[in-house]
């Protein structure tokens, strides 16, 4: 299934998840979220799965990632299209 690189920004919390809305802004597109988490993987990087505590509107299945980038946490958020 397709997966497009969403930008979101924090609207909240419900029942203990963070609320995200998309801004509009769209990045690139994988065939499958797994091959984004592949290319991390090859590059040495660490990605951990959170899409659990994460809720977007709007968007129907999602998919989220925390990686480390220096001494932040970088979260990258993913619509996933059937």
């Amino acid at each position: 299934m397709p997966a497009t690189e969403i930008v979101t920004t924090i609207v909240g919390t419900y029942a203990g998840k963070e609320v995200h809305a998309p801004t509009g802004s769209r990045g690139p597109t994988f065939p499958n979220v797994r091959d984004w988490v592949a290319n991390k993987s090859r590059a040495g990087i660490t990605v951990q799965d959170v899409s659990s505590s994460v809720t977007v509107t709007g968007t129907s299945q999602w998919a989220a990632y925390v990686e480390k980038v220096g001494g932040d946490t970088l979260l990258t958020i993913f619509e996933v299209t059937p």
